[in-house]
Order: structure tokens, then C-alpha cells, then sequence
């Protein structure tokens, strides 16, 4: 099935209100359809504070229920936005142990007013 202009409004508006929802406001966002190959969506994120969050134009939905589905994915993929800085620091070799944790504390504080 492919992804419809409703659909994608959906998985638009679900990610702005998780983003809303996480007070995650230190990304530049930007959320687009196309072709992906083995994911019904993606997010990639930049250690420089871009995110681009991706729903794939050729999801099968199956029986499931597309808008709850949708706003699963879109939750997913915020979750990654919201983890992204800690796991790209972790990713690099040059991620000093200050840098890693002070991204480890602005997390637990982001959570620790969402609990």
C-alpha cells in the first residue's frame, strides 16, 4: 500500500507532537516520504543538530490499524531523536569522557522531567 497524503499528515503531525511531548527543540527537523529499503521508517541524526525522520512510501499495513501504527513509528522514531546525541557520541573516537557525560546527563534530565 502506498503511503498516502494522509497518511504522511498523520506521521507529520504524530512526530511533531512526540517532539513537543520530549521538549526535544535543539534539532532542526524535517520529515519527508520516500523509498527505503527494509524499514518502514528512519530517523537520521547529525551530531550537528539536523534530524530528518523518513516514512517509507511502500509500508504494508496488513489488518493493522494504519493510524495507530503510525503514531507508533512516529513515537519510535522521536525515541531515537531523543537518544541520538549520546548515541552518535558513543560512535565516535574522538567523543571525549566529559562530552559523553554531559550528553548522559542532558538525558536523564529530559527524562527525569517527563517521569
Amino acid at each position: 500500500m502506498k503511503i498516502t497524503k494522509k497518511h504522511f499528515e498523520l506521521f507529520e503531525k504524530a512526530c511533531n507532537d512526540y517532539l513537543k511531548l520530549f521538549k526535544i527543540n535543539d534539532y532542526k527537523i524535517w520529515i519527508e516520504k520516500k523509498s527505503i529499503r527494509n524499514a518502514d521508517t528512519q530517523a537520521a541524526i547529525s551530531l550537528s543538530g539536523n534530524v530528518t525522520f523518513t516514512i517509507n512510501t511502500d509500508i504494508d499495513f496488513g489488518n493493522r490499524n494504519i493510524e495507530d501504527e503510525i503514531d507508533e513509528l512516529a513515537k519510535h522514531e522521536v525515541i531515537h531523536c531523543l537518544i541520538g546525541r549520546l548515541s552518535g557520541l558513543a560512535r565516535v573516537r574522538w567523543c571525549s569522557e566529559s562530552e559523553f557525560n554531559d550528553e548522559e546527563e542532558h538525558l536523564v534530565r529530559k527524562l527525569t522531567k517527563l517521569l
